[in-house]
């Protein structure tokens, strides 16, 4: 479980909102750090619901 903000959020140039869905994309100036976080916050932050579609789950 990841508590507090994640790491690839430290610095906003490495992300940005996804347009209309919820979430985030790295950009192409996220380290190879930041990319481990965000596979990490989305595997632990996805759920996958009766239909087998993909959701984050907001917190």
């Amino acid at each position: 479980m990841i508590t507090g903000l994640p790491y690839f959020m430290k610095n906003p140039d490495w992300y940005r909102t996804s347009g209309d869905e919820p979430g985030y994309v790295l950009t192409e100036n996220a380290p190879p750090e930041a990319v481990k976080s965000y596979n990490e916050f989305y595997e632990s932050n996805i759920l996958v619901d009766e239909n087998g579609d993909e959701r984050l789950i907001e917190r």
